[in-house]
């Protein structure tokens, strides 16, 4: 969706020639990219998927999915976004018991309404409230409890990691392929293998109709898996991410790695390989998976080749160490 203005004043101008079809919370959008708003009802609800995001009357969760209803909104009440970093928190409503959480990331739009008959739903009749009108009126505070991870996948097979430390419903850590593919599965995956890549073997742990094949190896920090998923989607979950620069240890050879900073969303790939250089670690291939294929860029003494791409937090990479294995780590 594209927002066309920023603010209550800007967006009572833009019914004619910015908004033709209906208003909605956050600002203006084009016609064709109408956002879904899923209300949190009396009891419980779950997102896309399937997790539990708690009980309230207040709170709203805008996903940008197209081909939505709406009764017309005042433009008057369209509010800005709430501005709270990535992760998950816990509202507090005012001093009585209840609560409800929700995970927020940059494409995440939370907004209040009064819920006056109680439905669940913003009827055209019912109230937006600003962020600092749920405050006063409402005592609204927020807790942050958890960072949150966003899991892409393509059906077939991709290439991620996971910088993040993930715990069950037990508050037990997630650590074994085993573990992980419960885990992700119950929440909406449909990931069937996860295959890690050591001392130059590729080691796969896969479930068939039931059964595990393959040596249930540990998850670690700072590695990429193949993860082989029947079906497409982004998934969102909330865990304990890695601070700063994550330190790994490159060997000579074909490394399959995660190149994280908390701090920086991604660099280029050419950056990269600059980055291990100037650390000492003599590499010179650097390869990305995407829609089936292997791409990747050179750096060498006569110069750099191949089309640069960007590397990011959530991805696992081959690294080719031509000479000098060592730690890394990105700044």
């Amino acid at each position: 969706m594209e927002v066309k203005c920023s603010s209550s004043s800007d967006c009572g101008e833009c019914l004619s020639n910015k908004n033709p079809c209906n208003y909605v919370p956050g600002g203006c959008f084009e016609c064709a990219d109408e956002v879904k708003i899923t209300a949190l009802e009396r009891g419980t609800l779950q997102d896309p998927n399937n997790r539990v995001m708690g009980r309230s009357y207040l709170s709203f969760l805008i996903s940008k999915v197209k081909a939505a209803d709406f009764e017309y909104l005042n433009p008057t009440r369209l509010i800005e976004d709430l501005s709270l970093p990535e992760g998950e928190y816990i509202v507090n409503l005012g001093s009585t018991s209840k609560t409800t959480s929700f995970i927020k990331t940059d494409n995440t739009h939370i907004v209040f309404f009064e819920d006056d008959n109680g439905n669940g739903k913003l009827d055209s009749q019912e109230a937006i409230l600003s962020p600092y009108e749920a405050q006063v009126e409402y005592n609204v505070t927020y807790e942050r409890t958890a960072d949150s991870y966003t899991l892409t996948l393509q059906e077939g097979y991709n290439l991620v990691s996971f910088p993040i430390l993930f715990k069950d419903e037990n508050e037990k850590e997630i650590k074994k392929a085993s573990e992980l593919i419960e885990y992700l599965n119950e929440r909406g995956t449909e990931i069937t293998s996860l295959t890690a890549y050591r001392g130059g073997k590729f080691l796969p742990y896969v479930i068939r109709e039931g059964n595990a094949f393959g040596d249930d190896f540990n998850i670690l920090p700072g590695e990429g898996y193949f993860v082989k998923s029947n079906s497409s989607g982004e998934f969102l979950y909330s865990g304990t991410k890695v601070k700063d620069g994550l330190e790994i240890l490159l060997y000579e050879g074909w490394n399959l790695v995660n190149i994280y900073n908390s701090n920086v969303k991604s660099y280029s790939g050419f950056e990269i390989l600059k980055q291990m250089k100037d650390q000492s670690v003599g590499a010179d291939i650097l390869n990305k998976w995407e829609d089936g294929t292997y791409e990747g860029i050179v750096s060498e003494e006569s110069g750099e080749y191949g089309t640069d791409f960007n590397v990011y937090q959530n991805r696992g990479y081959f690294v080719r160490v031509k000479e000098n294995s060592g730690p890394f780590t990105p700044k």
